[in-house]
Formats: structure tokens, C-alpha cells, sequence
């Protein structure tokens, strides 16, 4: 679509589900995940050409790397952990055919667990039972380069900086971090945001993403566990800049909507890529 709102291509599902992720990748093409669900696609939009990737596929989020020819994803399993049924994300990289080349857990390898769980008991359905949520991740970015990998939390209101050559956390910034969070007043906070989506380095050590300010339970105003009706927080696209050298971060731009968004979904697409402006 145009900025002036001509439709330019248009592509409906023919099965009852939603795409996601959509994603831009060179040249003049779309990837995108559905038709059916365990299916990735890129859709030429020059030549509406469509080729297809059988048994790609992951949740929320994905990034194609045309270096190595290979997918890096989300994906998340029921396990038994205290007694508990409790749904965990991983970070897996996929070949063409689907295999698994590298993952990375969030339960096993993130050293997070149950004592982190969301004070507002998060939960989701999973095949009809109702499982504790624990990290319900919502976004990865990949590097590149220096193949660091981004991985955001929504529920522990958390996003990690990951080595993926050697699969170590360099660190983990939010309510279960290791760095200090500044306020506005430069002093130590709890969180810098609740339950985030679509976390992104625009630019180095600066990161973007879309606060939904949900189950902040630093805000007497908003209750816990929330409704949709009822909850008084105002979602915001902010900034948050990283100073790794004395392990800090604070929220250096924000924006907030003049009317309440609704609490869970959101990107902010800020609109410049990193070392530009």
C-alpha cells in the first residue's frame, strides 16, 4: 500500500488463520507464515512468484538470513517443572528444510524460572488445558555481523542480548535483568516497561520497541490481574539506551498515544534503520 492509501498487492489466506510474521527481505519481497501454519513463503511482489518452505515455521516473530540461508524463530513447549505445566520459549535456527542447526531456551539456558513468573499469573490455553505463560516471547533480531541475537519476554518484562556463537547472555535488560535501570530522575527503578512488544536495536546500544504498560503492577491504578476495560495504562513507543560499560539503561525517547491502545499488540516500526538517521 502507498502512502496514500492505493493498494498495491493484495493477498488473503485461504485457510481460517492469521499470517504472522509478515517481513520485508530483498528484493521486492515478502516472508510471511501461514497457508498452512507450518509453512514459511516468500512472495515475489514483482513477478507474484511464491516460493515455499514446508515444516519453517515458529511463532510471533522471524528473521530470514541471506548470508547463511537459514531462519531464526520462536517456538515454545509445555513442560512439567515444580509440579507445574508451564509454557517456555526457545530461539531456534532453521535450515530450508525446516531442521533444527541451533537453539537456545529461555527456561534451560536463560537461567530463568518459575520465581520470575508474572505476578499477575499470566496463563495460556494450550490443546484445551490452561498452562502458566512464563515468558510468552514476542520478538528476535539477529545481527548479522556479530551474531548477537535480541530476544524479548513479553511476560517477565525482559529482553536479552545473546551471544549465539557461544550461546551465552551477555545481559538481560528489565524487571529480570542484570543491568541498573534508570528513572527520569536517574534513579533505580524496578522496570523500565510491562509486557513490551517488537524490541529492536535502531542504533547501537539504542532500542526501540512498544510499550504496552501491562500488568504494571507499579501502578495502583492498574489493576492485577487487568482487564481490558479496566486497565489505565497508556501504551507508548519508547527508546531505551544501554550504556555497557557501567551496565546501565534508561528510557532516552518515548511517545504516548493521547487515547489508550489496546494492551496486547503493537510495533513501532520506528522509521529509520540503524546507522541512519
Amino acid at each position: 500500500m502507498k502512502t496514500d492509501g492505493e493498494l498495491l498487492r493484495l493477498r488473503e489466506t485461504n485457510v481460517d488463520q492469521s499470517y504472522w510474521p509478515v517481513k520485508y527481505i530483498p528484493n521486492d519481497t515478502l516472508m510471511f507464515e501461514g497457508e498452512p501454519y507450518t509453512t514459511t513463503h516468500f512472495w515475489n511482489l514483482k513477478t507474484n512468484e511464491t516460493t515455499n518452505f514446508p515444516n519453517v515455521y515458529g511463532h510471533h516473530d522471524m528473521v530470514y538470513n541471506p548470508f547463511t540461508d537459514t531462519f531464526l524463530t520462536l517456538r515454545s513447549d509445555v513442560r512439567d517443572i515444580d509440579g507445574k505445566s508451564v509454557l517456555v520459549d526457545q530461539i531456534v535456527e532453521l535450515d530450508v528444510s525446516g531442521n533444527i542447526l541451533w537453539s537456545w531456551d529461555a527456561y534451560l539456558d536463560g537461567h530463568f524460572d518459575l520465581s520470575d513468573a508474572c505476578q499477575c499469573n499470566e496463563t495460556s490455553v494450550v490443546n484445551g488445558t490452561s498452562v502458566i505463560d512464563l515468558t510468552h516471547a514476542n520478538s528476535v533480531q539477529w545481527d548479522f555481523a556479530d551474531n548477537i541475537v535480541y530476544f524479548n519476554m513479553r511476560h517477565l518484562d525482559t529482553f536479552c542480548k545473546i551471544d549465539k556463537t557461544t550461546s551465552k547472555m551477555i545481559w538481560c535488560l528489565g524487571k529480570h535483568g542484570n543491568l541498573t535501570l534508570l528513572g527520569l530522575n536517574g534513579q533505580k527503578v524496578p522496570s523500565l516497561f510491562f509486557h513490551s512488544h517488537d524490541v529492536q536495536e535502531v542504533q547501537p546500544d539504542v532500542f526501540s520497541m512498544f510499550d504496552n504498560d501491562y500488568d504494571n503492577t507499579t501502578n495502583a491504578t492498574n489493576p492485577c490481574p487487568p482487564t481490558y476495560e479496566a486497565t489505565n495504562g497508556h501504551s507508548r513507543m519508547i527508546e531505551v539506551s544501554v550504556n555497557e560499560q557501567n551496565m546501565t539503561a534508561w528510557v532516552s525517547w518515548s511517545w504516548t498515544a493521547p487515547d489508550r491502545i489496546g494492551p496486547h499488540t503493537g510495533d513501532p516500526q520506528i522509521g529509520y534503520q540503524m546507522g541512519t538517521e
